[in-house]
């Protein structure tokens, strides 16, 4: 299967937060890839964002990022998931991008860890 999960994180996304449950989701669904994005700021492409349309300018930024990964790997099935803030740009960026999702994740809000919180 040519699966492919991307996730959009949560802000402050902290590197690696995301790395235990991503894990274990390619531990479960053999053949799944995975990528979860950075926010504009906390990768090569930083820049200072100090204006109005700072969130469009976000969203914009997932939005091309979402479609190179999509021309390069081709998956069969595309999973999108966001958390917190990720959801709030994945549901802005689903209109545009809905023929090419299979399923639309969301995951908020963040409680923080909870004794119930099992596999």
């Amino acid at each position: 299967m040519n699966d492919l999960l991307i996730l959009i994180p949560g802000n402050p996304s902290i590197p690696g937060i995301y790395d235990g449950v991503i894990d274990e989701i390619l531990n479960r669904t053999p053949g799944m890839r995975a990528h979860v994005l950075s926010h504009r700021g906390q990768d090569s492409i930083a820049e200072r964002i100090d204006n109005p349309r700072s969130v469009e300018h976000l969203i914009e930024h997932h939005r091309e990022r979402i479609n190179e990964i999509l021309e390069t790997e081709q998956p069969q099935r595309l999973f999108l998931a966001g958390h917190s803030l990720g959801c709030s740009i994945a549901i802005r960026l689903y209109p545009s991008l809905a023929d090419k999702i299979d399923k639309l994740i969301l995951l908020c809000p963040f409680l923080g860890p909870q004794p119930n919180n099992t596999l």
